[in-house]
């Protein structure tokens, strides 16, 4: 059976290599997207958001950050991201921690423009780890 090849890096490293991927989903600036084999050549921006790889024998989510996606017309996918995490690793109290600090800190009227930028990035990331978690929970619970 045709695939995708995907690759997903962070600046830590790879986060993810699988060939054969039936299809993959993620949130773009423009808005969610599905790829499947064969797909048109693209390039995108990524929003944070879930990431769905869907495979064969299972379903891998992901809380991915900003980022680029590349579709190749040879089947291959490459996902750059600031942040790729798999969903069964994200630690919810931190992420709520995280993101309670952030909303303190963008309640302080001190705060430069380019810091309040980096809180409101800081949020924003925050708050998708944590939709990413409990979806997780949720699903696994069903099952």
């Amino acid at each position: 059976m045709e695939g995708l090849d995907v690759k997903i890096v962070t600046p830590m490293g790879v986060t993810y290599t699988q060939d054969g991927v039936k299809t993959i989903t993620v949130t773009t600036q423009e808005g969610e997207i599905t790829v499947h084999p064969r797909h048109v050549p693209m390039i995108s921006l990524l929003a944070p958001g879930e990431m769905t790889v869907r495979t064969k024998d299972a379903n891998l989510y992901l809380a991915v950050a900003h980022g680029v996606l590349e579709v190749r017309k040879d089947n291959n996918i490459i996902i750059l991201a600031d942040r790729a995490e798999h969903a069964e690793e994200i630690d919810f109290i931190r992420a709520q921690e995280a993101k309670d600090r952030a909303e303190r800190k963008l309640r302080e009227t001190s705060l430069t423009p380019k810091q309040a930028s980096q809180y409101e990035q800081l949020l924003e990331k925050e708050e998708n780890r944590l939709v990413v978690a409990t979806r997780h929970k949720e699903r696994n619970e069903v099952e």
